[in-house]
């Protein structure tokens, strides 16, 4: 997919003030405190809210997937949330999907979730890992994501 100019220029350069206005539309009461995290593809920011907690707030590049394949994302992940694989769920916003836009970027909210990274696999991780990845696959097989890429050779 191509990305329109503006738009991609407009997500380039995120403004702050958009990213908190995006999250005081869907109900939630900011600080005005946000954190820009790690992200190769898409933007990603810790949003602070007033009662201490935070929100993940994902805005995804234009012209990279369609709200479709997006949408199928977000119902995978509750998929996975509803079979007790503990993921990031994406959260229902005012208009009552997962996905909203604005200035034409597609955007989710997310509760933030806390891991820790394993310094050193042992044989036992390797185990835990590879049972995850099976229910993973074995969830997924259950329903088609419409809109999905194919990868392959």
């Amino acid at each position: 997919m191509l990305e329109d100019s503006k738009n991609s220029d407009l997500f380039y350069n995120l403004d702050p003030n958009l990213i908190l206005f995006s999250a005081e539309k869907n109900g939630y009461a900011v600080t005005g405190e946000l954190i820009q995290l790690n992200s190769y593809e898409n933007r990603v920011f810790e949003i602070k809210l007033e009662d201490r907690q935070s929100i993940i707030a994902k805005y995804y590049r234009p012209g990279r997937w369609s709200a479709a394949t997006i949408l199928d994302e977000h119902n995978f992940t509750a998929e996975l949330k509803k079979e007790s694989l503990e993921v990031a769920e994406a959260l229902i916003l005012k208009n009552g999907s997962t996905l909203d836009q604005i200035d034409s970027i597609n955007y989710a909210f997310f509760n933030k979730v806390r891991g820790r990274l394993v310094q050193e696999f042992r044989p036992e991780h390797y185990k835990k890992l590879g049972r995850w990845i099976a229910r993973l696959h074995n969830i997924g097989r259950k329903q088609e994501a419409q809109h999905r890429g194919f990868l392959g050779p």
